[in-house]
This record gives C-alpha cells, sequence and structure tokens, in this order.
C-alpha cells in the first residue's frame, strides 16, 4: 500500500474526536507534525481535548487517548520479489533458527 510521504492515520478515543472536530486535527497536524513529530503532536492532542472538555463541564471527565502512526520507509524486499520455496525448504531451512531461539531462550533462563 502506497501513502503519500505526509500520511498519517490518527487513532483516538471518542473523547479525543468528541473535544475536536477531525478536520481541526488534521489541520492541526498538518503543521505540529514536520516540528514536533508524533509523540508531542499526540499529547499536544490529549491536552487541548482535556482542556476544551474541562471548559465545557469541569465535572465531566472522558478518556482522552490518541496515537499517530506515519508510514515508514521500508527496507525488505516486496514480497512480489521474494523467492517462492518449496514447503520442504521451508521447513529445514526453519529447522536451525528454531534450535537457535531454544537455546537462547534456555540461556536467558539461566
Amino acid at each position: 500500500l502506497q501513502l503519500p510521504s505526509k500520511a498519517c492515520c490518527v487513532l483516538g478515543s471518542d473523547g479525543l474526536f468528541d473535544a475536536i472536530p477531525p478536520e481541526q486535527i488534521a489541520k492541526v497536524l498538518s503543521v505540529q507534525l514536520p516540528v514536533h513529530g508524533s509523540t508531542v503532536s499526540a499529547d499536544q492532542l490529549v491536552a487541548e481535548a482535556k482542556r476544551r472538555t474541562l471548559l465545557e463541564d469541569p465535572s465531566y471527565c472522558d478518556d482522552i487517548s490518541c496515537f499517530i502512526l506515519l508510514p515508514q520507509a521500508t527496507t525488505t524486499p516486496s514480497m512480489l520479489d521474494a523467492e517462492v520455496l518449496p514447503r520442504e525448504s521451508l521447513s529445514r531451512a526453519a529447522e536451525p533458527a528454531a534450535a537457535q531461539a531454544q537455546g537462547a531462550s534456555m540461556q536467558m533462563l539461566d
């Protein structure tokens, strides 16, 4: 899935979107993301939603959460470029890795 370089996905609770309309969130993020990044921008949106909620009704407390997901460039080859191996080859190739992982987990227990 190809996304524009400035695309993002905002996951938030109803407390966020009840206090700040999605169009306003998009406008704020177009300015905030390049400057502050996703973590600070999400924190700022939550703080603003809390401020607005308290102004409207100081006795009301809603859950307000926000996650901002940004696309990242991948350095791994596409699945379309991957070599297709027969099932037997895959299980034989996995055996040494499984044995190595088991050894590593045993070392962590010691």
